[in-house]
């Protein structure tokens, strides 16, 4: 199902990949599991590589599924790491308000 879901969106729209991941964004809330969300968002963050603000958005949007929902504090402290990459963009205040 994820790998439909993500060719789907790709196929039918050709769009920006930080608009991409606000879309995905959406769709993993109907992820009943949220390892299948955290594995749908990792093969996002693969495919939207090109685009750090998109990246930094994925790894945000890891970081609360394994703190909120999986309650796994140490992979969060290694997703905290990442911090600094987002401090250096543009939209960083709009990435990191997700």
């Amino acid at each position: 199902m994820q790998e439909d879901t993500w060719s789907f969106i790709v196929f039918i729209f050709r769009i920006n990949p930080l608009s991409l991941v606000e879309i995905v964004a959406f769709v993993i809330t109907q992820y009943k599991d949220p390892n299948e969300a955290v594995e749908f968002l990792r093969k996002t963050e693969a495919k939207v590589k090109s685009n750090s603000e998109a990246v930094t958005l994925c790894k945000v949007l890891i970081g609360q599924i394994l703190l909120e929902k999986l309650n796994d504090q140490a992979a969060t402290k290694v997703m905290t790491r990442d911090q600094n990459m987002a401090c250096g963009l543009l939209n960083f205040v709009f990435v990191y308000s997700k």
